[in-house]
């Protein structure tokens, strides 16, 4: 949009600064000199009403600036404490973990060594009957080899009955 300064005319309808060819453009305009609109215009109340804008601009911009100044310096405080708070709790739950591990080995270290003393005690009870049989059997071929009728006989029963037992006794580990 080019102004037209220099012959002086002024549109007060349209606000404009007009020139003699643009001035049939605004025939039905309320057109004045420039010089008059001009005189006086620092004192207007236009112009003060402009000035007085232009400062309250100034003061909400500052204003807007504070305030978004002030909720980064927020939202930092509160990333910094939430951050603190996170390691807290996983500093916890870190300890509760530990203590956790601790109780579960503690009670697998002794169902361990339960088991283990249960099997102990099994295998020598297993080895004391291994030395029975052992002996039934060493008798059984001394029998064979050795022995009367009648002894044979004798130890016959006598050595089924400890085989009978020995047999149950395996029956009940299976």
């Amino acid at each position: 949009m080019n102004f037209c300064y220099s012959e002086g005319q002024y549109c007060v309808d349209h606000a404009l600064p007009i020139c003699f060819k643009c001035i049939t453009d605004h025939r039905t305009c309320n057109v004045t000199t420039l010089e008059k609109v001009i005189d006086n215009v620092k004192t207007s109340e236009q112009f003060l009403d402009l000035e007085s804008r232009l400062g309250d601009l100034l003061q909400n911009i500052d204003q807007i600036k504070k305030d978004r100044n002030s909720n980064v310096t927020k939202i930092e405080e509160t990333k910094t404490r939430l951050v603190k708070e996170i390691r807290q709790k996983r500093a916890e739950i870190n300890k509760r973990l530990d203590n956790l591990e601790k109780q579960i080995i503690k009670d697998l270290d002794e169902k361990a060594c339960q088991n283990c003393e249960s099997i102990q005690n099994v295998l020598s009870s297993v080895k004391e009957k291994e030395i029975i049989i052992s002996k039934c059997q060493e008798n059984f071929q001394n029998m064979k080899q050795y022995a009367s009728d009648l002894q044979t006989f004798l130890g016959i029963k006598e050595i089924e009955i400890k085989v009978y037992e020995n047999e149950q006794y395996l029956q009940s580990l299976k």
